[in-house]
């Protein structure tokens, strides 16, 4: 209890600390960069500059962790750990962050965000091979319910997390690198699997209650992920199919060139007749958008999709009070971009996000109680 106690107070007390002192030349400089990316008139509109916080986190939180491992087996471990986390994350790369948000109509509302990075820092968080592409969301079927679809290159995290794992000189640390050997020697070349990864990872779930369905696909660039679920998955594997039974119906898997994708329902694989540009929502969404995106995330939860959680919870109130509370019919179409000096986020949604995120506030606290 006493730990505890002292957990919570140290913790406070770091965040209420000086973050900064007056604004620096280079500070109003990021500050100018940052917030013309946003929209100054609207609900709101916040800034952030993370030199300060950064700092912080820098400097004490490894001092934090000190003090509340102290006398424990793994100390030593954990502050290594910490430290080398700290290290491939390099949060120095961030400079600033701006939001906003901005009623367009009484049905429209748009969100936009933007984070300010210094692409002359390596970090595990800027990959300086991102890039734009068509944005293709609006031909997703009319019934979508989630979507994403993101760029991603493991082969790129793995480089940088690994090569720190061997410049760490705590013994169990390094032990990683002689499990990463080990494995490779029994045929998981872990590496081999992060360098495939490269590409458009993407998830699809449509449909609610009993015609719900799901959609993934991964890039498997050297094939090393298809082989190792061929031979995980030998007798439900025929060619280049295998076939899984689940708890939520049967699982195909397909595997092409470059790609595998998993789904629970055929259809999904052909043109939907009809798309997700058939609810005026999202419509309006395609045409403040930008055309060209690094990724896209799409969510729209209908009252019926909301009705159908309630009656699987029925028979815990506080479960069923609580999607009451945090859940409301809506349609939110967001992208990301690679912008030069940084990262920008767009979102267009039929309800204020400001407000869903009170609705999540009070959601989560009632939870918590």
């Amino acid at each position: 209890m006493k730990k505890y106690l002292l957990c919570s107070m140290l913790t406070a007390a770091f965040f209420v600390m000086p973050l900064s002192a007056a604004p620096t030349a280079s500070a109003k400089k990021d500050f100018q960069t940052a917030i013309k990316h946003v929209d100054l008139g609207g609900e709101m509109l916040y800034y952030f500059n993370t030199g300060g916080i950064i700092k912080l986190i820098n400097e004490k939180l490894p001092q934090l962790v000190q003090v509340l491992t102290k006398g424990e087996a793994e100390a030593q471990t954990i502050n290594n750990a910490l430290k080398s986390a700290l290290k491939v994350l390099n949060l120095n790369a961030v400079k600033a962050f701006a939001q906003s948000s901005k009623k367009l109509d009484n049905q429209c509302y748009i969100y936009k965000t933007f984070t300010l990075i210094d692409r002359n820092e390596k970090s595990l968080l800027i990959n300086p091979a991102s890039r734009n592409m068509p944005s293709d969301w609006t031909s997703l079927p009319a019934d979508t319910r989630f979507a994403l679809k993101t760029d991603i290159d493991l082969g790129y995290v793995w480089r940088i997390i690994f090569k720190e794992i061997q410049n760490n000189p705590a013994p169990q640390i390094q032990s990683l690198s002689g499990m990463v050997a080990l494995l490779k020697s029994q045929g998981i070349d872990l590496a081999q699997m992060a360098f495939s990864v490269k590409g458009n990872i993407e998830i699809l779930v449509t449909g609610g209650g009993d015609d719900i369905a799901f959609k993934v696909s991964v890039p498997d660039v050297n094939g090393s992920l298809s082989a190792m679920l061929k031979q995980q998955f030998v007798q439900e594997t025929k060619g280049n199919t295998t076939v899984i039974a689940s708890e939520l119906g049967e699982i195909t898997i397909l595997y092409a060139p470059g790609k595998i994708t998993a789904y629970s329902n055929k259809k999904l694989l052909s043109a939907p007749n009809l798309t997700i540009l058939e609810n005026p929502n999202f419509k309006k969404s395609a045409a403040l958008l930008p055309a060209n995106a690094s990724a896209y995330v799409i969510v729209d939860i209908p009252q019926e999709f909301i009705a159908f959680l309630k009656e699987q919870v029925a028979d815990e109130p506080p479960l069923a009070a609580v999607i009451d509370m945090m859940l409301t019919p809506m349609s939110v179409a967001g992208v990301s971009e690679v912008a030069p000096a940084g990262l920008k986020f767009t979102a267009v949604s039929n309800i204020s996000l400001v407000y869903l995120s009170q609705l999540f506030g009070q959601g989560l606290g009632l939870l918590i109680l």
